[in-house]
């Protein structure tokens, strides 16, 4: 079987689940209001930028009030368009998982653990809150995998060591939970 062939069919596999994902993080996106702390995050990303990153403002790393900030300017401040922000990374995480699951148990316990993250209702919870969480489990996932992919090969390929880096810093500005990826 060639490459694209094989690559076409992983495809083929992963589209649905990753499907199921999206419809399971959109659905019911607005069905409750925005609560606490998600009030707060969304107060501290309509200020100027300046403002979201001192750091008296939150007791959090910047990155995520930063892209919010963002998205607001995109997208609006209903209660699905600030939630959807979170729907990304969680759409993500499934493949990164997959990804992830075939590099280490190879096809079918990829796909067990990509039907697992799709359905799984702490995902699902934390892909419909306008908080960091999803972005944190995504970019610590992808700094997972980037780390091994380094430790794979004799001499680790600069790609694989800037994705480790980018990740990793990513994970640590999102969340200081961030910093336990390192471990």
């Amino acid at each position: 079987m060639t490459k694209a062939r094989k690559s076409t069919n992983q495809a083929l596999l992963v589209a649905p689940i990753l499907i199921l994902a999206f419809a399971l993080r959109v659905h019911g996106l607005e069905h409750h209001n925005i609560w606490g702390d998600e009030a707060f995050s969304i107060a501290l990303a309509k200020q100027n930028l300046t403002q979201v990153i001192i750091p008296e403002q939150d007791t959090h790393p910047p990155l995520y009030p930063i892209l919010l900030h963002i998205w607001l300017r995109m997208a609006g401040d209903s209660i699905f368009a600030v939630r959807y922000l979170s729907v990304i990374p969680g759409i993500l995480l499934v493949s990164v998982v997959y990804i992830l699951g075939h590099r280490l148990f190879g096809r079918a316990g990829a796909l067990l653990a990509a039907v697992l993250t799709a359905l799984s209702s702490f995902a699902i919870y934390y892909s419909q809150e306008t908080r960091a969480y999803a972005w944190l489990a995504t970019f610590s996932t992808v700094s997972i995998y980037a780390s091994l992919r380094m430790q794979n090969r004799s001499s680790p390929e600069t790609t694989w060591v800037l994705a480790f880096l980018s990740a990793t810093l990513a994970s640590i500005f999102t969340h200081y939970y961030g910093l336990l990826v390192l471990l």
